[in-house]
């Protein structure tokens, strides 16, 4: 019996994961990328003496990337190296309140407990909360496939199960943040994690509470070279294994016979593959890339709500303004009207929270000496029709206007290099259905349950790995789902 053979499609952090695994395990994997290189949304852009990660920018659960090296025979330290950041994030309020998270907790107790209307205690009994929930959900919603783990009850799922109610699908977000604490500033900065899965807090479960304890209680980190030397890691390694890459082939269909896997298709080559691992938008499988837009699946996640996209302004600016961070954030002033806006009025907010992110302060050859790379993202809605050239002046002239009232400074005066990305660049560039970053958002009590799970349930031999299936959106839970894709292919295919 010969070698068994994966297609893999997509680069991205999940491809490459599931890729390394399949090939280490000793199957024959060909991985096709449309792009010229690895990585999906965690590509870089360079230009005039800066460089910018294009996507995700914070970085936490290291340790998921270390053993992914060392279930590799790997040493991870030679691949990456990680560094704690002791401020995880500047956050600037319109009243000009200044709140610094920083990642020893006692200090950040100490942080509410001084410029908020909240005490220690809050703090501390909130993040005990956080710590039940994680502790009781992650084994199964975060590190496996919750089809194998009911399939095979272990004592901790027995006890999820057990204990669902607890699992924070009761309340939003929002409600459970709100019982904890009284200043509404601190409720803003702990509703804004549900935007870490493209989600509204004031609709999706407490169930995130999860992550605000992973960021505080594992960390948050910076990256030597940038987040962008993490897919390449992972492709190095990869290649190590003997994974063989096709950059620049874009898959365009997944033939199927009798809901079997057959073969993929580029363009008007056809290749046989009977199993596929698709590290793509699960909306782009069935609605393009299998042809099947009236299969149940199909249907079901044309009617599900996407996630919020982003719209990103890559500044090159002079100088070192504003007393930053590695991480800002610019709050805004009504954040229920901000939701309001991205999912309901399908509108870039008009008074948009701001995420600035400077990896130039850690990464100094990010800019030239003298200046700064600034990443700065608001929270977009999907594609649904809009004038993204007239938003993005618009959305432009509100950004450098809150930024002058709230630093003190005219920031346009300081631009000396500039690139846009819309959720149409998004769309286009990644595959992602409507510019939605993380597939469907969570905006139900269900909604952090319901992810499509690794292994199709219509299609024999395809499976799912990336941020829109299981476990989620994020570079850590793109490289477990990689990993949990790989061993379904290895436990179902015989």
């Amino acid at each position: 019996m010969g070698q068994k053979s994966v297609a893999v499609i997509g680069a991205g952090i999940g491809g490459l994961s599931a890729a390394a695994h399949l090939a280490h395990a000793g199957y024959r994997v060909d991985v096709y990328e449309k792009n010229a290189e690895p990585g999906g949304k965690a590509s870089v852009l360079r230009a005039s003496g800066f460089r910018f990660d294009k996507g995700p920018s914070l970085l936490t659960m290291p340790f998921v990337f270390k053993k992914h090296f060392e279930e590799l025979d790997a040493h991870p330290d030679r691949f990456l190296h990680f560094e704690r950041l002791h401020t995880n994030c500047r956050y600037l309020y319109p009243d000009r309140t200044i709140i610094n998270a920083y990642a020893d907790m006692k200090r950040l107790a100490e942080e509410f407990a001084a410029k908020t209307k909240d005490k220690r205690s809050s703090i501390n009994s909130y993040f005990e909360r956080c710590k039940e929930i994680y502790e009781l959900a992650a084994d199964i919603f975060l590190f496996n496939s919750p089809l194998i783990t009911f399939r095979t009850p272990s004592s901790n799922s027995l006890s999820a199960l057990t204990h669902l109610g607890e699992l924070g699908v009761s309340r939003t977000l929002n409600k459970m943040n709100s019982m904890y604490f009284s200043d509404h500033r601190v409720v803003q900065l702990f509703n804004r994690y549900a935007t870490y899965n493209g989600s509204s807090p004031y609709r999706a479960p407490a169930t995130f509470l999860i992550i605000p304890y992973v960021e505080f209680y594992f960390g948050a980190y910076n990256v030597d070279e940038g987040i962008n030397s993490i897919p390449r890691a992972l492709y190095d390694i990869a290649k190590k294994k003997g994974v063989r890459f096709h950059f620049g082939q874009e898959v365009t269909r997944i033939i199927h016979e009798k809901h079997r896997i057959k073969a993929i298709q580029m363009d008007n080559t056809i290749v046989d593959h009977e199993v596929v691992v698709a590290n793509s938008d699960v909306r782009n499988v069935y609605g393009v890339l299998l042809e099947d837009r009236n299969s149940p699946m199909a249907r079901m996640y044309r009617h599900k709500e996407p996630s919020s996209s982003a719209l990103v302004f890559y500044w090159g600016i002079k100088g070192n303004p504003g007393d930053l961070q590695v991480h800002n954030v610019f709050f805004s002033n009504d954040y229920q009207k901000e939701f309001r806006d991205i999912f309901r009025n399908k509108k870039c907010p008009e008074d948009p929270t701001i995420y600035i992110n400077i990896t130039s302060k850690y990464v100094q050859t990010d800019a030239p000496n003298g200046y700064e790379n600034w990443f700065v993202m608001i929270n977009a809605p999907y594609m649904a029709g809009q004038n993204w050239s007239a938003e993005t002046q618009r959305v432009r002239k509100t950004v450098t206007e809150k930024l002058k009232r709230t630093l003190g400074i005219d920031i346009e005066k300081l631009i000396v290099y500039e690139s846009v990305m819309t959720p149409r660049d998004i769309e286009r560039e990644t595959s992602s259905s409507k510019g939605s970053l993380y597939g469907m958002a969570s905006n139900s009590i269900t909604g952090a349950f319901m992810r499509q799970q690794n292994k199709s349930m219509i299609y024999r031999g395809l499976y799912f790995c990336g941020g829109t299936c299981h476990p989620g959106g994020g570079m850590p839970l793109a490289l477990l789902s990689g990993r949990i894709a790989a061993d379904l292919v290895m436990k179902g295919e015989k």
